[in-house]
């Protein structure tokens, strides 16, 4: 056997385990502000995000497989599948975009600090003026953009710190 061929198989195998576990650890959340029940931290973004530091092609493969079992699994809330989907993608584009791939920290987290403030901003945008909406969410007087920003960006943060602490132990993935 080729090659090109094994590492294509070890790929497939690492993109479908990684989706597995991205399945998992969405049914594992911390509720961020008590009040508000649908503001849900959940792990599922982490190897996604991980993996895209590595191979940006794949991390899609895996959000696109996740987001797929999420609705299947549980049809009850698409509206919060889809902001999830958006939020990791609009986390992971500029990995996609800026990471190269012969890479140094310092760049990986300049990559990252972009990632953290354009998911936070445009997750923010979408949530206000698309998807609440949708869902008919009432805030009780509460300052919607401005908790949903700091949801958003305490979720970025976090995820990209975890990122960098696991990174360097899962390189021969």
């Amino acid at each position: 056997m080729s090659k090109v061929y094994i590492l294509k198989t070890e790929k497939i195998v690492t993109t479908s385990i990684l989706t597995t576990i991205s399945f998992l650890l969405k049914f594992f959340s911390i509720r961020l502000f008590p009040t508000l029940f649908f503001l849900k931290l959940n792990f599922s973004d982490l190897p996604i995000i991980i993996y895209s530091t590595f191979f940006p092609y794949y991390s899609f493969i895996i959000l696109l497989s996740r987001t797929f079992l999420s609705l299947i699994f549980n049809f009850s809330n698409p509206i919060g599948t889809l902001i999830d989907f958006m939020f990791t993608i609009f986390f992971i584009l500029p990995q996609f975009l800026l990471f190269k791939k012969n890479y140094k920290l310092n760049y990986l987290i300049f990559t990252l600090l972009i990632s953290i403030l354009n998911a936070s901003f445009f997750t923010t945008f979408l949530n206000i003026f698309i998807f609440f909406p949708l869902l008919k969410i009432n805030f009780c007087g509460f300052n919607t953009p401005i908790i949903i920003f700091l949801f958003n960006f305490i979720k970025s943060v976090t995820i990209s710190i975890l990122t960098l602490c696991t990174r360097k132990y899962l390189k021969n993935i």
